[in-house]
C-alpha cells in the first residue's frame, strides 16, 4: 500500500507466486483484511494494516479470477470464483471453506447484491441466494 502524500510504499504483501488477478478489502469485526487472488490457486488473507498474511486459502484447481466480500447474516465472508467453474464461500477470519458453487463453466468475476452472490461465467450470469 502507498502513501499518497510521499509516494513510498507503507505495506508490502508477498507470497503470491504468479499474477495476481483479484483483490478486495474486507471489513470483520475486529480486524480490517485485504484478500488477493491469482495464477498461484491460492487466496491470501493480509492483515490490511502490517500486510502479514493471516491465511492461504486452498482448494481452487485453477486460475482465481475474482474474490469479493458477502454479508451472510451477521457475517462478512468472502467469494472467490475461478477458471476451475467453481465459485467458493471462506471464512476469512477461520480460514475455513464453507461452501462450493459448480458453476460448470469459466467464473470470472463475482460481486455480492443484498442477499445474493452473483457469480460471472464465460457462459453467462449466475445468482444465488446464500443460505449459511
Amino acid at each position: 500500500m502507498w502513501n499518497l502524500d510521499t509516494g513510498r510504499p507503507e505495506v508490502v504483501f508477498t507470497g503470491h507466486t504468479g499474477r495476481i488477478r483479484a483483490a478486495c478489502v474486507l471489513l470483520t469485526r475486529g480486524a480490517d483484511l485485504i484478500a488477493s487472488a491469482g495464477d498461484d490457486q491460492v487466496i491470501r488473507i493480509w492483515d490490511s494494516h502490517t500486510g502479514t498474511e493471516q491465511h492461504a486459502l486452498q482448494g481452487h484447481t485453477s486460475r482465481v479470477t475474482a474474490v469479493c466480500p458477502v454479508r451472510v447474516g451477521e457475517r462478512t465472508l468472502l467469494a472467490s470464483a475461478g477458471q476451475d467453474g467453481t465459485a467458493r464461500i471462506w471464512n476469512p477470519v477461520t480460514g475455513s471453506l464453507e461452501l462450493t458453487i459448480p458453476v460448470h463453466h469459466e467464473a470470472t468475476a463475482c460481486v455480492a447484491a443484498a442477499d445474493r452472490l452473483i457469480i460471472g461465467t464465460m457462459a453467462g450470469t449466475v445468482a444465488v441466494t446464500l443460505n449459511l
